[in-house]
């Protein structure tokens, strides 16, 4: 949708309400076969620096779906499908089934894009044993010399496989299966009823309300403009896990400090003299303390100190019952 209302603001949303729209199913299995005797292919790029050969045919295992493949040379191919140089090629096919379904859109009028879809009503299958028009667009999205494109810029080039000149073959695939089912679903979109692909959009009139008449009824929907708000959704279950985990480390930090608040004693009081303050403090029991020891430990180093207490016990002295230490 692209939204041309006159006198609206910016800052807020558009919301179409179940209009028609378009679902495209991208898949893989091993019963592809995109480049079988009836596939239509065709040849993009040179012969010198990187070429593709896009092939389209309808699907045997799923009726109504095609069967989209891509072989990727590494250094060109030439005018009859056959890769030039050395180099190994690399292929990849997809599978895409088409649905049209109707949906609730929610667009920005600031670069009108899709903020949300909402409503998805039955999606209907869309019979797509017709490759031709598909093969059409997509050889219009891919011919670079027509637009008068370097090859190196031309989408052509997203399939250059690099990888085939020593490479390896899974790296380059998943490049190029995003890029090929971008491509299918940019030409479905380019190229849509209601879109400027559509040759008679561009001398459709429009009506005083810029409604272009030529459009099916289906096209003709009602929208209605409204304010962008951020709404928070939050899940029960992971905020109650959240709160549980996030609790449990807090509350047994808390747990350790209340504990060594409770079980902690008030510090000694010290002097600036802590060997002297263990001489006339405390008593050796065990050992008997001859004046000479006394002598030199007042007048000693720490190292006498602690030859002196080898091997006793020492029991100190305060207020209350005597404790060990």
């Amino acid at each position: 949708m692209s939204s041309n209302l006159p006198d609206i603001d910016t800052s807020s949303v558009v919301i179409a309400w179940h209009a028609p729209a378009v679902q495209i199913d991208f898949s893989a299995s091993e019963s592809l076969d995109p480049f079988g005797p009836s596939a239509v292919c065709s040849l993009h790029g040179d012969e010198d620096t990187v070429g593709i050969k896009f092939c389209l045919s309808q699907s045997n295992a799923s009726p109504g779906s095609f069967d989209a493949g891509v072989i990727a040379c590494p250094q060109g191919i030439s005018a009859n499908g056959i890769c030039s140089g050395a180099g190994e090629p690399y292929n990849i096919s997809i599978r895409a089934t088409l649905f049209t379904r109707t949906a609730t859109s929610i667009l920005a009028t600031s670069n009108k894009t899709i903020l949300a879809v909402t409503d998805l009503g039955t999606p209907t299958k869309v019979d797509s044993t017709t490759t031709e028009p598909i093969h059409a667009a997509m050889d219009w999205l891919l011919n670079h010399t027509a637009a008068g494109l370097p090859l190196i810029s031309s989408p052509t080039f997203l399939f250059w496989n690099r990888n085939g000149l020593g490479g390896i073959e899974y790296g380059w695939s998943i490049e190029a299966y995003k890029t090929l089912k971008s491509m299918l679903t940019f030409i479905f979109w380019e190229f849509n009823t209601n879109n400027w692909g559509n040759p008679d959009m561009a001398h459709a009139e429009q009506g005083p309300d810029g409604t272009v008449t030529f459009l099916p009824a289906e096209f003709h929907v009602m929208s209605s403009t409204g304010e962008p708000l951020t709404r928070f959704v939050i899940d029960t279950t992971m905020f109650v896990l959240y709160i549980v985990f996030q609790g449990i480390p807090i509350c047994f930090c808390w747990a350790v400090l209340g504990c060594r608040y409770m079980s902690s004693s008030s510090p000694p009081a010290t002097t600036a003299f802590p060997l002297l303050d263990m001489v006339f403090k405390a008593e050796l029991a065990g050992k008997p303390i001859l004046q000479e020891e006394v002598d030199r430990l007042i007048g000693g180093q720490e190292k006498d100190f602690i030859q002196a207490v080898d091997g006793v016990k020492i029991i100190a002295k305060g207020k209350g019952p005597e404790s060990k230490r």
